[in-house]
């Protein structure tokens, strides 16, 4: 949320431009005798504070925006970090968002390494995996033939081996 804060700063700038605009439209509609109101002025001071203000009020909601984003991104961390199991449903209540929100909440914080473990969409469920508990595949060893000590290959339906030398079979 690096860049974030400067929307609001930005925003907040854009809004105090365009109340100055606002202003302005009221300096150039009081006419005096001698100065009569300046019409295209104040017309133009509208548009232009409207614009800047519409601006600065879509980018301070998208810092509210982005600032609500981490704040829930955070609190799954927080909850998740400390328990094995959690559904989603749950945890949906806690942040105050939808299921889908918070399946895709936890799906960015999976895939950024904040916290370990999988989702279960059938179960709707959080499932926490400990690093180092997963069994890892065993490397693949060739195998060869009793018959003639050649290396055996994947029989064609896949049932098991068979040695291109002899053709002896192995279930495999």
């Amino acid at each position: 949320m690096a860049g974030k804060p400067l929307f609001l700063v930005v925003g907040i700038l854009l809004l105090f431009v365009a109340a100055l605009a606002f202003l302005a439209v009221l300096g150039s509609l009081a006419g005096t005798p001698s100065n009569p109101p300046d019409v295209g002025l104040a017309t133009f001071s509208a548009v232009c504070g409207t614009l800047l203000g519409l601006i600065g009020l879509g980018l301070v909601f998208f810092y509210r925006q982005g600032a609500r984003y981490a704040a829930r991104l955070e609190t799954i961390v927080a909850v998740l970090d400390h328990v094995t199991e959690a559904r989603v449903e749950d945890l949906a209540r806690t942040i105050d968002a939808t299921p889908a929100e918070t399946m895709a909440l936890i799906t960015e914080a999976i895939q950024f390494g904040r916290i370990s473990g999988h989702l279960e969409p059938r179960d709707g469920r959080f499932v926490r995996t400990v690093p180092g508990s997963q069994k890892t595949p065993a490397p693949w060893q060739p195998r060869f033939c009793r018959e003639c000590g050649s290396h055996l290959e994947r029989s064609p339906d896949a049932s098991g081996f068979v040695c291109p030398n002899c053709g002896h079979k192995e279930p495999g």
